[in-house]
């Protein structure tokens, strides 16, 4: 019966399960909606992620809209929420008050960028003139928040009565309580997120237009697009909440993102000046770590493999997002939980990471060079089959470490194995048995962050991640690598190996990792920066491999140093006129390359930690 059903496996499986992806519905919303294989996206990666959210991995998501080429391509909705409905989008707000300051200069009601505070607001000349830095703010620094104004909306949360956010909003005249604060920074030269910023916008427009903010949007932007069905929030002084009080349905939020994506344009009507379109949502500022800001948009890129999507995009509190890529013409609508904490924003990432944009992404070289790793990694193995001893025969535990190493780093580990692992008969070799020393010692402590990076990935385990870098990679190195294939050369007893490798294991742990460390880190947030990491993958195996020879550059000075010292080293015999003088250096003649390899570390990371800040 077995056999029958591995010969009969389609007839004797369960049935497959049902489409997960339906092509949405074409409403008379102004949607024309096409499948994935319409636009050229790949439908796979989108019934993939419409199965993974509806499995319930994504519990705080309530909807996900992808647009491609002006076409609706995917409407999925969570929990219980549909299309009717309309969602907080929280600051979302302010990349829409943006929008309608880019029409109020095209209309001419709003002088442009660099009309100042005096001229914004006139009847608040006392205040403004009363500090001369104040005189310098300009519409420009409102809308990249960069005006200077002292402003606290992160020691609080929102909702409590000590966030400035909320004071303000609670405020009788917030253009007041705004424009009394000091200038604790020169205009233009610090980013602070302030909806303090977003607030003025609103008291801009309702000025130089004679309309609240809500009723102009209404005329200028809602009804070209067909939108009709939202709300709009006031602080109690009755000024349009413009930094956070609008709400709309998921379908209209994607109808904003693809008026940008069209440079402001609409059925054949320019609702927004191009001109507006692409000064609003460059990057003018550098907001935070892998971000920039625009006029109260946001712009930064996100990878996919080796390659990175530019995106800019509006963001709300709890994961509220409309992404506009413009090279792809795509543009993506996430609704979340009102969650504080809850790291949505990240999860929205995630989504774009692995599933959105690999569908949308056309194929290049990368993923042949990604897919050349594993393919030189079974060749390696190959060769490590066909000649196991090499030089000479090699006991089971030493064939599979080496094994072990070209599993994990390809062909990095098969150069290891053919420049280190042979018998070395003269001195003038020295900087071969040094380079073989030192690629191998570079693996192992390699292979202790494969390890470490699967523990955390499977576990997750408290405590303080760095400590683990520094540890993990030392235990492995030693324990697994350096200390057997010491015992094996020498002839020794595993225990004694350990003691009599531990200090050089130490030494060359510590200089590998000064330069492993920076690269691993630096690489890990190009490519991996949502933490979403693969153990598995082609790309995790490259990251760590390249990682592992930037610590060869760093610790072969030390291991060329032990060679021409005629020390006994792994996997090699390093031997000067024919016989090894020491087995091992001691601390008193290798003090200097443990104080070296400390401070260097200590640079690398600091250089690391400064350049990421």
């Amino acid at each position: 019966m077995l056999l029958a059903c591995i010969l009969l496996l389609p007839s004797c499986s369960p049935a497959a399960p049902p489409h997960a992806y339906h092509v949405p519905p074409e409403l008379d919303d102004g949607w024309e909606a096409a499948s994935p294989e319409e636009v050229g996206m790949d439908p796979e990666k989108i019934e993939a992620l419409v199965r993974d959210v509806r499995n319930g991995g994504y519990d705080s998501l309530h909807s996900v809209l992808v647009v491609k080429h002006g076409k609706l391509v995917l409407e999925e909705y969570t929990h219980g929420y549909s299309r009717q409905h309309t969602n907080d989008v929280a600051s979302v707000t302010k990349s829409v008050a943006s929008i309608l300051i880019g029409i109020a200069i095209e209309q001419g009601a709003v002088a442009g960028t660099d009309q100042l505070l005096t001229d914004l607001f006139p009847t608040y000349a006392d205040l403004i003139n009363a500090d001369p830095a104040k005189q310098d703010v300009k519409l420009w620094h409102i809308l990249t928040m960069t005006s200077g104004f002292e402003w606290d909306e992160e020691t609080y949360p929102y909702g409590h009565p000590r966030n400035d956010c909320e004071r303000m909003k609670y405020s009788d005249d917030p253009i007041r309580f705004v424009l009394e604060r000091p200038i604790v920074h020169q205009p233009g030269t610090h980013f602070q997120y302030s909806g303090a910023n977003s607030m003025l916008l609103s008291a801009i427009l309702k000025g130089k237009t004679g309309m609240d903010a809500d009723a102009f949007a209404t005329r200028y932007l809602f009804q070209p697009l067909g939108i009709s069905d939202y709300r709009w929030g006031r602080y109690a002084s009755g000024l349009t909440d413009t930094t956070g009080g609008l709400s709309l349905r998921a379908r209209d939020m994607a109808k904003i993102g693809l008026l940008l994506l069209n440079g402001g344009r609409w059925n054949g009507e320019q609702v927004i000046p191009q001109s507006w379109v692409e000064e609003s949502t460059q990057a003018h500022v550098a907001a935070s770590a892998g971000a920039e800001y625009g006029y109260q948009w946001w712009r930064t890129d996100v990878p996919v493999g080796l390659r990175r999507a530019d995106t800019y995009f509006a963001s709300g509190f709890g994961g509220q997002a409309i992404h506009v890529f413009p090279e792809l013409g795509l543009v993506v609508v996430f609704t979340n939980e009102w969650a504080p904490g809850s790291g949505n924003a990240m999860q929205n990432l995630a989504l774009l990471s692995e599933y959105v944009l690999p569908a949308a992404l056309p194929g290049d070289a990368s993923v042949v060079l990604l897919w050349a790793w594993p393919i030189l990694t079974g060749l390696s193995l190959l060769g490590l089959l066909w000649n196991p001893g090499y030089s000479r025969p090699s006991p089971l535990a030493v064939w599979l470490s080496w094994a072990w190493i070209m599993l994990l780093f390809g062909p990095l580990g098969f150069v290891v194995y053919r420049v280190s692992h042979r018998e070395t008969k003269s001195s003038r070799a020295n900087w071969r048995c040094a380079l073989g020393a030192t690629l191998s010692c570079a693996s192992g402590n390699a292979a202790g962050f494969y390890l470490l990076f699967a523990l955390i990935m499977l576990f997750q385990p408290p405590g303080d991640l760095l400590l683990l870098a520094l540890v993990f990679p030392l235990l492995v190195g030693w324990l697994i690598f350096r200390a057997p294939m010491f015992a094996h050369q020498t002839g020794g007893a595993y225990l004694s190996a350990l003691r009599r490798t531990l200090l050089t294991e130490v030494i060359t742990t510590i200089l590998v990792l000064a330069g492993l460390l920076p690269v691993i880190i630096l690489l890990q947030l190009r490519w991996f920066p949502l933490g979403n990491f693969d153990v598995m993958t082609p790309l995790f195996w490259l990251m760590v491999s390249l990682a592992a020879m930037a610590g060869v550059v760093f610790a072969y000075p030390f291991n060329y140093w032990m060679a021409r010292r005629g020390f006994l080293s792994w996997p090699g015999r390093i031997a000067v006129d024919g016989e090894a003088r020491q087995v091992m250096p001691s601390l008193r003649s290798a003090w200097w390359a443990l104080l070296l390899g400390i401070v260097l570390l200590i640079a690398s990371l600091g250089l690391t930690v400064q350049s990421i800040s």
